[in-house]
């Protein structure tokens, strides 16, 4: 069975590498699943046990990246470990240059899935579903927390494809740069919640 499992694992990345090198080759809407198989040397019998389509393969293709951009990022250790009033500067600032580290590995992907036009929908879902992970732990349930959270992530996103694209400053002071910005946002946050609270009593 644990063979069986390595053996899905190591088809599974063949096909997401073939699909990253022929994305970064000639654009998502371009790739065919033939291509894919044969970049991948598998038959299309194997892609299709894994796969019902090229548009299932890039959608669980960004629920991996992801998931592996959260574990970098230190999300799942950081969100459930502390409280958000606990959360400090640094323990941020650790997670966005583990996050930054990453991406750097695969930086020429990324660069691609920014500028295709035919990517951009799953990246924004991609960004969602972050945004309501955060969201939710947050508690953000309020217009005027609401207001500080967005203007935060879609800063803190504008940031991040700003760096991939460019890479003009280094993942250290990046890192330390979004920190700053969201420990002063999630400190606007908490701040907001107090009053409230205050008021409430």
């Amino acid at each position: 069975m644990v063979k069986e499992d390595l053996r899905v694992k190591k088809t599974k990345k063949a096909i997401f590498d073939a699909l990253m090198e022929l994305v970064m080759e000639k654009g998502y809407s371009s790739v065919s699943i033939t291509d894919i198989v044969k970049k991948a040397d598998i038959n299309r019998n194997t892609f299709y046990l894994h796969y019902s389509s090229k548009e299932d393969l890039i959608v669980k293709m960004f629920e991996d990246a992801s998931a592996k951009m959260n574990e970098a990022l230190g999300t799942f250790v950081y969100f459930n470990s502390y409280k958000i009033e606990e959360i400090k500067e640094i323990q941020i600032c650790v997670g966005v240059r583990n996050l930054l580290k990453y991406v750097k590995e695969k930086i020429e992907f990324y660069r691609v899935i920014i500028k295709d036009p035919s990517l951009q929908k799953y990246l924004e879902d991609s960004f969602n579903k972050s945004k309501e992970y955060i969201s939710k732990y947050l508690c953000i349930s309020d217009m005027k927390t609401n207001i500080v959270f967005e203007y935060a992530y879609n800063g803190m996103m504008g940031i991040f494809k700003q760096w991939i694209l460019y890479e003009q400053t280094s993942i250290v002071s990046t890192a330390k740069i979004v920190a700053k910005l969201s420990y002063a946002n999630l400190c606007q946050i908490n701040e907001i919640k107090s009053l409230q609270k205050q008021n409430i009593n």
